[in-house]
């Protein structure tokens, strides 16, 4: 199972081959629960989400069609999740203190001043536009190429990369801001 691609692993999987499917969880698992926590904020909404997308991909599982790679359906159905989800917070609205809000900042232990500008870059990005927001999720964190990610949204490649400069130059404007704000000046 372990050298079977994606794809394979999933036309196992919906021919009853339940191994197949927990390969593909175990390849894929973490990285939508770490798409939902960077996007969302919350290891308990995330987790919950993440379930949400693999039960998804259990119901669905006859109507996988392999000229899709298995990771674009996938973050499709991650996606339109976290669009859901988004909607729903933006009805109800702010129910928690980002400042308080539950980031995975790195696997690896980076010194104070590294791991404070991460925390700002990933709080920065909660309040992009949701277009934006996804671009920069999938393509920075998920490491997905502009072709996957055009895939996954329904979108030309270059309208990825539109809102994906324009997404970074927010950031870096957002950025210099706080640095301004954090020295004190104004």
């Amino acid at each position: 199972m372990k050298t079977a691609n994606d794809e394979e692993l999933m036309l196992a999987y919906a021919k009853g081959d339940a191994a197949a499917f927990d390969e593909l969880f175990v390849r894929h698992g973490q990285k939508v629960y770490n798409l939902f926590l960077r996007a969302l904020g919350n290891a308990a909404t995330a987790s919950d989400l993440t379930q949400e997308t693999f039960l998804r991909v259990v119901t669905a599982r006859e109507r996988y069609e392999p000229a899709r790679t298995f990771s674009s359906w996938l973050y499709t159905i991650a996606m339109n999740l976290l669009r859901d989800q988004i909607r729903r917070r933006k009805r109800r609205g702010p129910t928690e203190d980002l400042s308080t809000v539950d980031l995975e900042l790195s696997h690896a232990a980076p010194d104070e001043e590294n791991a404070e500008q991460l925390a700002a870059v990933q709080k920065a990005v909660q309040y992009l536009p949701a277009e934006q927001r996804e671009v920069i999720l999938l393509a920075k964190y998920q490491a997905l190429s502009y072709a996957e990610i055009a895939k996954i949204l329904g979108i030309a490649e270059t309208a990825v990369k539109q809102r994906a400069y324009r997404a970074l130059k927010t950031l870096r404007a957002c950025m210099a801001r706080e640095r301004t704000h954090s020295r004190g000046e104004s």
